[in-house]
């Protein structure tokens, strides 16, 4: 849980398998980005709490829990609702992306997600939050 020494903005991927996470892990921190991993719904809850992270990624489908939920419950808690939060899944049903949308993701990226397009996707994410004074 705790995030790569590096400076740059924190993003805290949210993943419950490792391979997948590592691997973003690894091409965020080549893109500037500090990381910290989270494999459970509840690791992720402690995380943005007392992490801060500047952006959450997370898959929908966690071992406890749905990834919709979680981004919902972090984006209705006062201490966590200003992080936008990405939704990265396999799921991209009209369903699963207005779930999505309603959990107030700021953006679904659909699997397989190349790294680089993670990356960019964040950065615009935190640009935005940074416009609208989060």
């Amino acid at each position: 849980m705790t995030p790569t020494p590096d400076s740059g903005p924190l993003v805290l991927l949210v993943e419950d398998s490792r391979d997948t996470r590592e691997m973003y892990a690894v091409a965020l921190g080549m893109s500037g980005f500090r990381t910290a991993e989270a494999g459970t719904a509840a690791q992720a809850r402690a995380a943005a709490q007392a992490l801060r992270p500047d952006v959450i990624v997370s898959d929908l489908t966690l071992p406890d829990g749905d990834g919709c939920d979680l981004c919902a419950e972090l984006s209705q808690d006062p201490e966590t609702s200003g992080i936008p939060t990405i939704a990265l899944t396999g799921r991209s049903s009209g369903e699963d992306l207005e779930r999505c949308a309603a959990a107030g993701c700021v953006r679904v990226l659909v699997k397989p997600c190349p790294p680089d397009a993670l990356a960019e996707a964040i950065r615009v994410v935190i640009s935005e939050s940074t416009a609208r004074g989060h």
